[in-house]
């Protein structure tokens, strides 16, 4: 899931790879400002972390922004 407010977006992400001998897992939220040459910074989730991610299926439309204060 991702928006942008104030020309900043956030993404949110919980990945999982259970096909590893032993399975990785990795959440957390990229952070991105729009115009900055440095990049995007990512802050990772402590273990242990629970996500209700699949929660937001049909309720956060896939493809388009939640928040935009632009608007």
């Amino acid at each position: 899931m991702s928006f942008t407010n104030a020309k900043v977006t956030y993404e949110i992400f919980s990945n999982f790879e259970g096909e590893e001998s032993r399975p990785q897992r990795d959440a957390g939220v990229t952070i991105t400002v729009a115009g900055e040459k440095k990049g995007s910074k990512t802050l990772h989730c402590g273990a242990p972390y629970f996500d209700r991610l699949e929660k937001l299926d049909g309720v956060v439309l896939k493809g388009q922004e939640y928040l935009d204060d632009d608007e």
